[in-house]
């Protein structure tokens, strides 16, 4: 039992870095265009499934513009990467 609180708390704290590097890569490249990033879903509410659960962002945009979209698109790359090495640990 132990084992396994170890393991989700680890899991948790992995997936805490995933969330604040992927929301540290949108403030970067969007920078003022950037007006807000909401995380929601099963990561918030701490029901995160292992190998199951994704990163749920809600990303609003000062101004709706390609380049805004791509940016997001590449984040989008890097964040699901560092969610999948997150619940590989």
């Amino acid at each position: 039992m132990v084992a396994d609180r170890n393991a989700d708390m680890s899991q948790s704290t992995d997936m805490k870095t995933a969330v604040e590097r992927t929301a540290a890569r949108l403030v970067q490249t969007l920078g003022e265009n950037l007006h807000s990033c909401i995380l929601y879903g099963s990561v918030v509410r701490g029901e995160m499934v292992d190998k199951v659960s994704d990163i749920n962002l809600l990303i609003v945009l000062t101004e709706s513009t390609p380049a805004a979209h791509s940016a997001i698109a590449d984040t989008q790359v890097t964040g699901t990467r560092l969610m999948h090495q997150a619940q590989r640990r």
